[in-house]
């Protein structure tokens, strides 16, 4: 499974848009370590359905949209490489 590193809060929760081998796409939130580090994965419709105008739904939602980046390597906010492997 691969994953992208979408959306990062002011409270250090990140989201990511992840991706398993038949092409599944989910939302996974992992919350910043202060508040547990708890991960949580959704389905993106879920996700979008309950996130309404958030700013993390609004990442998902570019994300959905945007081509894939010529690297592969998705971008946080501040340009950063957001690529990571999902165990």
């Amino acid at each position: 499974m691969t994953s992208r590193m979408i959306y990062r809060s002011a409270n250090g929760d990140d989201w990511l848009l992840a991706t398993d081998e038949s092409g599944v796409r989910t939302v996974v939130h992992r919350a910043n370590p202060a508040s547990g580090g708890t991960q949580t994965t959704m389905p993106v419709e879920e996700f979008l359905e309950r996130g309404g105008g958030s700013p993390e739904a609004a990442a998902v939602r570019a994300a959905l949209a945007a081509p894939p980046a010529d690297d592969g390597i998705g971008r946080n906010e501040d340009g950063a490489p957001g690529l990571s492997r999902v165990p």
